[in-house]
């Protein structure tokens, strides 16, 4: 290597013509916008239609949907552990992203209209098998003789 290489010693420095980083950086920081303030959501939207069972099928999956909504078009909002059903702005329910293919996720406060008007529906549906226990249990204990009681308590 060459002892008295000039560009060795020297250090970049800022010329006339071109700026350095920090200058021109400085400079550009007036023009820049600021950042946006909205939270960034990691999800995907689709939309989706309710079934006349209160039904939205999605990924091989069955998610029930509160039974005032049918029929109708909404919009899935898929995150990554959570699936939102969303009626314009109006989140109507939220369910557990389902693995797997041909499950349902049923939530039983979603068919009390339907109960109400069908009360007999109840003891055979899969809503209530895959209710919780404490609520299987005390429809077993109260309920399950006369199911219309029920309905009208």
């Amino acid at each position: 290597m060459a002892k008295n290489a000039p560009w060795r010693d020297k250090r970049p420095s800022c010329l006339s013509s071109i700026r350095c980083a920090g200058q021109g950086l400085d400079q550009e920081r007036a023009l820049m916008h600021p950042l946006p303030t909205l939270e960034f959501e990691n999800c995907e939207l689709k939309r989706a239609t309710i079934s006349r069972y209160s039904l939205v099928k999605f990924d091989g999956n069955f998610y029930l949907i509160p039974d005032t909504y049918r029929p109708r078009y909404i919009t899935l909002k898929m995150l990554v552990d959570r699936i939102e059903f969303l009626d314009g702005n109006d989140i109507i329910a939220v369910h557990r992203r389902l693995a797997g293919n041909q499950k349902y996720s049923l939530d039983i406060a979603h068919y009390i209209k339907t109960f109400h008007r069908k009360p007999g529906a109840l003891p055979n549906s899969r809503v209530l098998a895959q209710a919780d226990e404490l609520i299987r249990d005390a429809f077993n204990r109260y309920y399950a003789n006369d199911p219309k009681i029920s309905a009208y308590s």
